[in-house]
């Protein structure tokens, strides 16, 4: 049996990625006052976790 912040963590990234369909570039980057762009975002978390090598 799967543990279940595992499921939810496949959940989440699963719906992140069916939001981020269809989703151009440019659009990926504008920066939208007062939040980051998503490109930023991803990459704030991949530096979090030490995967941005």
């Amino acid at each position: 049996m799967t543990h279940p912040p595992v499921v939810q963590l496949r959940f989440a990234r699963s719906e992140l990625q069916r939001c981020l369909e269809g989703l151009s570039e440019e659009e990926a980057v504008r920066r939208l006052q007062p939040m980051n762009c998503i490109s930023w975002m991803v990459m704030l978390h991949r530096l979090a976790r030490g995967r941005d090598r």
